[in-house]
């Protein structure tokens, strides 16, 4: 009855929230049965969509691979058009969770995208000569209603592969994708799951580019993720990346991109000196309390 299916939803949304950190401390056996129902739950079409949601956000937030491997099963049986909120919701957590095998298929989804946009803005432009610009109606006809697809996939894509199509992201031409990309590979960072190293890789990535190439918007944006990171690092790193740090610092070549000469050294001179005082911060405070 109607009671008993409220009461129902509410366990499952409480749950939800508490799932992520009660699930460590169940046994193998109860966490089987934990993610049998929740799968039943999110697999069932019949289901009400915030029940369906919130189950696949309990899933998501175990970190989890086995949960994400639901997770992408889930996402590959949707239908593109009905289950679009579903979908978006799918990809955001397989990036989150950073699930390798779903790389290929997120990058399909953002050529899509591209390809979507491409087909739309020659549209807008074919029908900008025919149309009053005046018209109230016609101007919202012409925005674009995906911005936030570009910016999930990018992040999530860059999040999945952070070292390799993650910084490529970084000379997409969808400003949105970049901006997702950077601040994915800034919150690799954060995480902890990635440490000084992956900022080199983008600084040697940065100092490689050819000027030849501008205009692009890659020396441009790799800069905003670099500074994101190293900001990131100021707080989370560890006395390896200081070491990390100053190794990058002393093989730094030459900018060739105009504006941003010194920039770079600059800034991790600067995350040196914070790192290794956080650093020595924490070090203080846990001897104090010892």
């Amino acid at each position: 009855n109607r009671s008993n299916l409220k009461r129902r939803d509410s366990c499952v949304q409480n749950f939800s929230l508490r799932y992520f950190h009660i699930e460590k401390k169940l046994r193998s056996e109860s966490l089987q049965k934990v993610q049998a129902a929740l799968r039943k739950i999110l697999f069932t079409r019949s289901e009400k969509f915030i029940i369906r949601q919130i189950a696949l956000g309990a899933l998501g937030a175990t970190n989890r691979k086995d949960c994400a491997k639901e997770i992408y099963e889930f996402l590959s049986k949707l239908d593109q058009d009905k289950d679009e909120s579903l979908r978006y919701r799918s990809f955001l957590w397989l990036g989150r969770m950073a699930y390798t095998p779903a790389a290929k298929y997120v990058e399909e989804e953002l050529k899509k995208i591209e390809d979507e946009k491409a087909d739309w803005r020659k549209q807008r432009d074919s029908d900008e000569l025919g149309k009053d610009s005046s018209d109230e109606l016609n101007q919202q006809d012409k925005t674009w209603k995906k911005e936030h697809w570009e910016y999930m996939l990018g992040n999530a894509l860059a999040r999945i592969k952070p070292e390799t199509t993650g910084i490529k992201l970084l000379n997409h031409p969808l400003y949105q994708v970049r901006q997702g990309a950077i601040r994915a590979l800034a919150s690799r960072i954060a995480d902890g799951d990635y440490d000084a190293s992956l900022i080199g890789k983008i600084i040697q990535a940065h100092q490689n580019f050819d000027p030849d190439d501008l205009p692009s918007p890659f020396p441009y944006a790799a800069f905003q993720a670099i500074d994101l990171a190293l900001w990131n690092l100021e707080y989370t790193g560890k006395k390896d990346d200081v070491t990390k740090l100053k190794e990058i610092l002393n093989n730094l070549k030459p900018c060739k991109v105009p504006g941003q000469e010194g920039a770079i050294k600059e800034r991790l001179d600067w995350t040196i000196k914070r790192l290794k005082e956080n650093l020595a911060l924490a070090k203080n405070a846990k001897m104090s309390t010892s």
